[in-house]
């Protein structure tokens, strides 16, 4: 009887015990499928009315949605550094500078410059060298010509940065890409500055030779009785270092200064509004050739151009055609100084 009695109490409280966990899990799937129910339940968009629903499967915790973060990072970065391959012309073709003003703007001050630029060659530093006692016309000696071509350069430097000062200043401040100089990362593979000023160096050799030979080939021979631009700078070679020094200057800093400024910084950079990067760059290499007023030295001076416009394109950086630029006349200047001490006639030499 009194194990009965105790049985039967043992068999109850284990049955409300069971019970009661099974009105725990109950309750608990009942609350676990509400969520459930709430998370999944579609509810619309307050920005267009879009249905969306969400699933407990899609949810992560912290640390892995972290993980996933950082790990896709790592392939987006794998998949840019693939894209940025030495050969990849893609980028050439995709390239847009962020440009904020028009076509007024890029008319107006591309004209004004001209303008200017041929102003002070022709008034303005033939009176500043009559005021200095500076003989620059032919029968002058080499002194005072290299003297004036410094002087000129000066005026046209000053002058040139600050009309372009001037026509951007109501955009400042200027978006990152634009008349950016930067030394950092020289060897990057997708804009790495030094990397591309090295294979525009021997792009520019290529294409100038390959040009000049072609030419020859049609016999053409445009402008062989007008002077060149080497031509200009035989007639002030001296064994004077001052007056080396000072060509040397002009050549090799304050015209690739201005002169990348205006047709890549300025022109180049503003014609991306509405023509491709590298039709861009063809362009501003023709108007660059013209600038230089020798018909004879035209089309090799448009091929150095090109070079200098689609490195520019490749890596938005200033410091590449600039440092090109400067080789490459510093590369002349040097050969047709070591051509004159060495007792040549390099005048002669460059009309054969």
């Amino acid at each position: 009887m009194w194990r009965s009695a105790g049985s039967t109490a043992i068999r109850a409280k284990a049955e409300s015990v069971s019970c009661g966990r099974c009105a725990r899990r109950s309750s608990g799937a009942s609350s676990s499928n509400r969520e459930s129910n709430n998370i999944r339940r579609p509810w619309v968009s307050a920005w267009g009315g879009s249905r969306r629903s969400f699933s407990l499967g899609n949810l992560k915790s912290p640390s892995r949605r972290r993980s996933s973060k950082r790990n896709l990072g790592e392939e987006d970065v794998t998949a840019e550094e693939f894209k940025a391959g030495l050969l990849d012309l893609s980028i050439l073709a995709d390239t847009k500078f962020d440009v904020p003003w028009g076509g007024k703007v890029l008319a107006t001050g591309f004209l004004a410059w001209a303008f200017l630029f041929l102003g002070i060659g022709v008034f303005v530093a033939p009176s500043l060298a009559g005021l200095l006692h500076l003989d620059f016309a032919d029968a002058g000696s080499p002194d005072d010509k290299a003297y004036f071509l410094l002087l000129d350069q000066t005026c046209e430097l000053v002058v040139g940065l600050g009309l372009i000062w001037l026509v951007t200043r109501p955009y400042s401040p200027l978006p990152k890409d634009l008349f950016r100089f930067s030394l950092e990362k020289p060897f990057d593979r997708r804009d790495g500055w030094l990397l591309w000023a090295l294979i525009g160096m021997l792009g520019g050799f290529l294409g100038v030779g390959a040009t000049a030979y072609i030419l020859s080939l049609f016999h053409v021979n445009a402008g062989s009785d007008s002077a060149g631009t080497a031509d200009a700078v035989v007639t002030m070679l001296s064994q004077d270092p001052k007056v080396f020094l000072s060509i040397l200057t002009v050549t090799s800093v304050m015209a690739p200064l201005l002169e990348e400024v205006i047709f890549r910084g300025f022109l180049l950079a503003t014609l991306t509004k509405w023509l491709p990067a590298p039709t861009a760059a063809f362009v501003s290499a023709g108007l660059f050739g013209a600038a230089h007023l020798t018909s004879r030295d035209f089309a090799q001076l448009t091929a150095l151009g090109v070079v200098l416009g689609l490195t520019y394109v490749r890596t938005k950086n200033l410091a590449t055609p600039m440092l090109i630029h400067a080789t490459w006349n510093s590369g002349v200047l040097f050969l047709l100084e070591i051509l004159y001490l060495g007792g040549y006639d390099v005048t002669e030499l460059l009309k054969n």
